[in-house]
Parts: structure tokens; C-alpha cells; sequence
């Protein structure tokens, strides 16, 4: 929101929504624009949507997306667990690494 704002946009006050999907259809129908990950474009972008995706020029913005429990969890081994798949699997070019070592 932090880029939207210091471009003179806004959030509308009109509508809003959770859902990626929801927001691009709302565009698709001519009702305004939205920010979409790359990850998605794929798939929330079809031909048949009439949708065209406009990167960001370089320093293209960025996003930080933790894995935090509480220390008490019963599921901590689960977290570190999915915590070394998110390692292996995210290629270390989207990889920030935090003081414990996680994605």
C-alpha cells in the first residue's frame, strides 16, 4: 500500500476483498486495477480475461513473507519442518534469510 500511496493511489473505500482472484475479476469488469504477484500472473491473467500485467520498472518493489510460531507451540517441529522445505524449495534469489536462519 506504501507504493500505491506514494503514487497518489489509494485503497478504494467503495470495495474490497481477500481474494487475488476476486480483485482481477473486479478489473476484469472495469472496475479499477490491482497489484498481482508474478507468481500468479499465469493463472489469474488469462487470454480470455483481456487483462494485461504491467511490470514495475527496476527497482522492481519487494515483499517480505515470514514463518513465525509461538515458542510454546506444540507444532514447532512441524514449522522447522516446512521451514527447511521452504529453504530447498524457494530459489535463493527470493530468499532473504532471517536471524535463525529461516526463509
Amino acid at each position: 500500500m506504501s507504493l500505491c500511496a506514494a503514487r497518489g493511489a489509494g485503497a478504494s473505500t467503495e470495495f474490497q476483498a481477500s481474494s487475488l482472484t476476486t480483485l482481477v475479476q473486479v478489473v476484469a469488469v472495469g472496475g479499477g486495477i490491482t497489484l498481482v504477484p508474478d507468481m500468479a500472473l499465469e493463472v489469474e491473467l488469462r487470454a480470455e480475461r483481456g487483462l494485461v500485467a504491467i511490470p514495475f520498472p527496476r527497482p522492481t518493489p519487494v515483499r517480505t513473507v515470514s514463518l513465525a510460531w509461538r515458542p510454546t507451540s506444540r507444532r514447532g517441529a512441524e514449522f522447522e519442518s516446512f521451514g527447511r522445505f521452504l529453504t530447498r524449495t524457494v530459489p535463493a534469489r527470493r530468499r532473504i534469510r532471517g536471524s535463525k536462519g529461516g526463509v
